[in-house]
């Protein structure tokens, strides 16, 4: 178990929905880990569409955060960049992943995250 400073999420219900989700995902891996293997292949799918979850919901949380801290800012983030995301309505999973991909939000595009981010979202839907 580990501790997340209480700042790390900009909405308290979003904080509440990804502890929530990360609960479900818990129990699945440890059914997952307790049944048949062909029982655990069934809750693959059920498991892809939790963690996407997540991860949309973290993304979400860093568009509200520099929509709305914008006393605060983003300490990692270009002033420049803050205001062009500003300027956009972003509140779907693919917009929100191709704007982080162009600011470089989550570290380089070379590292093959944006990639996989939008393969989950893809197997998700």
């Amino acid at each position: 178990m580990f501790t997340v400073d209480g700042n790390f999420i900009g909405e308290f219900k979003t904080g509440d929905n990804i502890n929530y989700n990360l609960d479900c995902l818990r129990v699945m891996y440890k059914a997952q880990g307790i049944v048949s293997k062909d029982d655990g292949i069934l809750l693959c799918k059920p498991i892809i569409v939790t963690e996407t979850s997540i991860i949309e919901a973290l993304l979400y949380d860093m568009f509200f955060r520099i929509n709305k801290f914008t006393r605060e800012g983003l300490g990692n983030v270009a002033e420049a960049v803050l205001k062009k995301i500003r300027s956009k309505n972003v509140d779907q999973l693919e917009t929100l992943i191709a704007v982080s991909k162009k600011h470089e939000l989550l570290g380089p595009k070379t590292t093959g995250i944006y990639e996989n981010l939008d393969n989950l979202r893809r197997i998700r839907n």
